[in-house]
């Protein structure tokens, strides 16, 4: 239903200010609160105090739990509204009207005691002052200090020293809830939840009188705290001088101690390339300020090289994982054909299922999520056999044993078998016919592992690497985190769809990085004073320490030329790399 507010406002030098609001909406929730549709910024009024609830034909007024509503001067919790009934919430005057031409209700609503006023008057009708007992400022001023310092500092302290063994030996709840504790009045405020198993044992953190908390009392318990950089590295970033109560601060409340305004951060990175040694550069606002995202990939062959690259930059990252795989085949619209399903339309989630946490994927398996399409059959007399899927190795024993079984034990079907393996079972070799049936066998497996069904059909997924004894498939190496200082949760993301960040259905090479740029995610994310998006701070994505990660380090920034990474390619893959639009490694 379609509602009209008009608020009245009665001027000083007479006449009436009128102001209308239009709104949408079933129930009408009067309060303090932004968020109820009818909001009265007075401190008079409770956050939700009350409602009007549209029933088959009349509307009801319903007092919050707890108070009752002034309706036509009657105290009532809840009532049928008449057209011309009046109802006080707090200071204001709210009458119910007939409908207008353009709404289906009207409300009136009329401040009609100024909070200003009501102060005022309060303070003019005090008049108590100290000359009225005979006795100066000056005294008075001395004596309340005295009393305050008696009961806040010297009867606390005579407390403690003389009764220490008593209080120690009390349960901290009844020290708690004792009315008679003055220790309680030293207390600056509740303690967080981390600390809340220890929190009556103030000399847990406090080790000496009237001494601030120092790193080592915090050493204690958190012993083995890696921060993000190295103080001896980055000595200018003064983070050697900072003390834990720098970012902690205690006795805030129970929810944490963790500092999270984006400003803390910014005060050393809005200017931290600037910095000596520091390969970093400048932020201070997610929306407004932050650097292109640049994903750490291993950018050789030998997996022994990483190097971060800009999304947006020139080369692109790209990473040599060992293997081949074309994203945009598996996603393509018109779909994949299934050896025994037919046509099936794929999805990312198919493959790439989140950790139970959601910051990480789980890996992806063959057997799993490949095999039911790409079946690894290698003998078509043998249509129950598959090749073995892993080191390579194990792959060339168990051809060989395969062969080497049917040669000796015979009944093999194929065309291209002498008659010594096509034989029935039980029948005995003479010692010809043994060494045909195991030359046999050899040349079978030869035929398989350098033939379309070993190394040319591995080499469709892998790089294969030839030696003078056997080829082996390159090792798969792929990046656990291209993020490894900031994280990142998909289970916060689960409504959205994969491809409105990654852009796989376009990616025809495994070497892609298939991440989001930060446009992508600035499109709902902003920094911590973003109205219109997503309000984020530093911490969102990043944490100072890392206990399960290498600190910051200096490093000189590789120089990789072309020819360091692309000499030991195979042709094939040559061809393969060369198909980028750009050559991205300098």
């Amino acid at each position: 239903m379609k509602i009209l507010f008009s608020h009245i406002t009665r001027k000083k030098r007479g006449g009436i200010a009128t102001r209308n609001e239009y709104i949408e909406s079933d129930t009408i929730k009067i309060g303090r609160s932004t968020s109820c549709e009818l909001s009265l910024l007075d401190p008079r009024v409770l956050l939700e105090h009350a409602k009007v609830i549209k029933t088959l034909e009349t509307y009801e007024v319903v007092a919050a739990e707890n108070t009752l509503l002034e309706v036509n001067g009657e105290l009532v919790d809840k009532t049928t509204l008449k057209t011309g009934d009046t109802f006080l919430v707090g200071p204001y005057k709210i009458i119910f009207e007939s409908p207008s031409s353009d709404a289906d209700l009207k409300l009136s609503i009329e401040l009609t005691k100024n909070l200003r006023n009501q102060v005022s008057d309060l303070i003019s009708r005090s008049s108590i002052d100290a000359s009225n007992f005979g006795i100066s400022k000056r005294t008075w001023s001395w004596s309340f200090f005295s009393i305050i310092t008696a009961l806040f500092l010297i009867i606390p302290l005579l407390v403690i020293n003389s009764s220490k063994e008593n209080l120690s030996s009390l349960d901290p709840e009844d020290l708690k809830k004792s009315s008679t504790s003055l220790v309680s009045v030293w207390s600056t405020g509740e303690i967080s939840s981390p600390h809340n198993f220890f929190a009556h044992d103030c000399e847990v953190c406090h080790e000496k009188p009237f001494v601030p908390v120092q790193n080592n009392s915090c050493a204690k318990c958190h012993d083995d705290i890696q921060h993000h950089a190295d103080t001896k590295l980055f000595p200018s970033a003064s983070l050697s001088d900072l003390s834990c109560q720098s970012c902690h601060k205690e006795h805030q409340g129970k929810i944490t101690v963790v500092k999270n305004n984006q400003d803390f951060c910014a005060s050393c990175h809005d200017a931290i390339q600037d910095e000596p040694n520091s390969l970093l550069r400048n932020v201070s606002d997610f929306g407004k300020n932050h650097p292109q995202f640049n994903p750490t990939v291993i950018i050789d062959e030998d997996k022994n090289t990483n190097r971060s690259l800009s999304i947006g930059g020139d080369p692109k990252p790209i990473e040599f994982s060992g293997l081949l795989f074309n994203h945009a085949v598996h996603l393509r619209e018109t779909g994949v054909r299934h050896p025994n399903d037919g046509i099936i339309d794929l999805e990312c989630k198919d493959c790439h299922v989140s950790d139970s946490g959601g910051v990480s994927m789980l890996p992806i398996s063959f057997k799993e999520h490949c095999n039911s399409c790409h079946k690894l059959y290698f003998d078509s007399s043998l249509p129950e056999r598959e090749l073995y899927h892993g080191d390579t190795k194990e792959l060339f024993i168990q051809v060989e044993n395969v062969y080497n079984s049917i040669a000796f034990q015979g009944v093999y079907i194929g065309k291209d078998a002498p008659d010594v393996i096509r034989r029935r079972v039980g029948q005995t070799l003479n010692k010809t016919e043994r060494i045909e049936a195991a030359e046999w066998a050899k040349r079978k497996k030869e035929q398989v592992l350098e033939g379309r069904f070993g190394k040319d059909r591995c080499a469709e997924c892998h790089l294969i690497e030839n030696s003078e004894e056997r080829w082996t498939i390159q090792s798969v190496s792929i990046t656990d985190s291209w993020f490894p200082k900031a994280s990142f949760t998909h289970e916060s993301h689960e409504d959205m769809e994969c491809i409105s960040c990654h852009e796989a259905s376009t990616s025809e090479q495994a070497m892609d990085v298939i991440q989001p740029s930060i446009e992508i995610c600035q499109s709902c994310h902003g920094g911590e004073n973003a109205k219109s998006k997503i309000p984020s701070t530093c911490v969102t994505c990043h944490g100072f320490h890392f206990e399960h990660m290498s600190p910051i380090y200096p490093i000189n920034e590789v120089k990789v030329k072309e020819t360091t990474i692309l000499s030991s390619l195979s042709e094939k893959n040559l061809t393969l790399f060369n198909k980028r639009e750009n050559n991205e490694i300098q």
